[in-house]
């Protein structure tokens, strides 16, 4: 699996569900940010499968052919005002191999769209990728 770096937007706009982390990990919460960004991204014309949850969180799955991709949303440790997602692809080892340019294409496309989406989060006070240089893309 490739992924993306994680953009965290810092908001209390978005809740934990009742109940929510029973599908999850104690404490994991998400699917308030997954539904949002699926919203988001099917305002864009951007194919949504479905969402499904995970121990991690919860994943926004864009397609499986001609490999997966997708987008995991959580929270941050425990926290309810830091949101991160990322964007993840599972291709074949031949696509790994051959396919890598548009592998990374599709990555850094609907990386770019979450930057974007991300930055529209209402009542924000920061939006920044993780990595070495914590990126603030407010």
């Amino acid at each position: 699996m490739d992924s993306s770096p994680h953009i965290w937007v810092q908001t209390s706009f978005f809740q934990a569900e009742p109940g929510e982390d029973e599908f999850t990990n104690p404490g994991i919460y998400g699917c308030s940010l997954a539904n949002w960004i699926a919203e988001k991204l099917r305002d864009r014309n951007e194919p949504v499968q479905r969402i499904i949850s995970e121990d991690w969180g919860w994943c926004i799955i864009l397609n499986r052919k001609p490999y997966a991709v997708w987008i995991g949303c959580s929270n941050r440790n425990g926290r309810t005002d830091e949101w991160g997602v990322f964007v993840a692809v599972e291709p074949s080892i031949f696509q790994k191999v051959f396919g890598q340019s548009a592998v990374k294409k599709r990555v850094d496309y609907v990386f770019l769209l979450l930057k974007e989406i991300m930055n529209e989060v209402p009542g924000f006070t920061k939006v920044w990728v993780e990595g070495n240089d914590q990126e603030i893309i407010e």
